[in-house]
């Protein structure tokens, strides 16, 4: 948005932006899915929702008292904010365990939730035993067109 001159590069621009939050929004559910316990998943996965009401009220409080360039430089700061803190951030445990780098994953764990090797163990292997059920369960593109059911459901 910053280097847009005229309307049409604004349009582009905006559905790069909304394809790329579309995107995000999806690899964060599942990030936050992953990494957070059973007893905070529900609140952290609300963050996504007072994050984008947050991002309009900024939007509506900053906007018209700024020019368009500088608008875009203010609206920067948050996501550069966000790739230099999330680059030190592990992988979740379940992708680890997935490519069978259950030391890694353990790392990863003892990290986020702050505890022992002892103290996370439990949850280690309910993780594990998540992931081996889901490879076991790995389904393809052609699964959604081979289903009888699926076919009829996307034609009604």
């Amino acid at each position: 948005m910053i280097l847009t001159c005229n309307v049409p590069q604004i349009y582009v621009a905006r559905l790069l932006q909304g394809f790329g939050v579309g995107f995000v929004m999806t690899a964060q559910t599942m990030y936050i899915g992953e990494i957070s316990s059973d007893d905070c998943r529900g609140a952290l996965g609300s963050f996504m929702q007072v994050g984008i009401v947050a991002g309009i009220l900024y939007v509506y409080c900053i906007g018209p008292y700024v020019s368009f360039a500088a608008f875009q430089y203010l609206c920067l700061i948050i996501p550069i904010v966000f790739i230099v803190t999330f680059y030190f951030m592990p992988d979740t445990p379940a992708f680890y365990i997935s490519k069978g780098r259950k030391a890694d994953a353990m790392k990863a764990l003892k990290y986020l939730r702050g505890k022992s090797s002892e103290g996370v163990q439990e949850e280690m292997d309910v993780i594990q035993a998540s992931v081996e059920e889901s490879m076991k369960n790995k389904g393809s593109v052609g699964d959604i067109f081979s289903n009888k059911g699926n076919v009829k459901g996307k034609i009604k």
